[in-house]
């Protein structure tokens, strides 16, 4: 006989899932927030280094002045070409910044989803253990009927 003298604990279920709610909500928040975070030091990054080009362009301009290479009717290929690389440099940086947070947002998304099916494999997993419950006390209460002789 298969009977083992106790009745199973469903409200266990009910508080397994609750748990699996609860750590999932507390995760994705968790996760969301350093994404929100992440992005927040990006914009700040961005915008100071911004600004830094910008103030240091025209003192780097005149360098050129100071030297004879620039100004009104002169066309220095040195300063053209150094200028070009200046800010060819800015936007190669900017890019850099930008698909470095691209990848860690790709990053935050990758754990979200995985958090996603860790939740519904967890949630599966009850309701598997439920269900394997289920019947294994209806298959203990066929044995016990036909003991009684029922």
């Amino acid at each position: 006989m298969a009977y083992q003298g106790q009745a199973p604990d469903y409200g266990g279920h009910i508080r397994a899932k609750s748990n699996v709610e609860t750590q999932y909500g507390n995760q994705s928040a968790s996760n969301a927030y350093g994404r929100f975070l992440g992005q927040q030091r990006y914009e700040r990054n961005a915008g100071d280094y911004k600004r830094q080009f910008g103030r240091s362009y025209a003192p780097k301009k005149a360098t050129f002045g100071r030297r004879g290479l620039s100004g009104g009717g002169i066309k220095s290929g040195a300063m053209m070409q150094s200028m070009g690389r200046y800010a060819s440099d800015y936007g190669r940086e900017q890019m850099r910044m930008s698909q470095n947070q691209t990848q860690a947002n790709q990053g935050y998304d990758m754990q979200q989803a995985n958090l996603d099916q860790w939740r519904q494999q967890e949630l599966q997993a009850i309701e598997d253990r439920k269900a394997n419950e289920i019947a294994w006390t209806g298959q203990n209460l066929n044995e016990i009927r036909n003991s009684l002789g029922y």
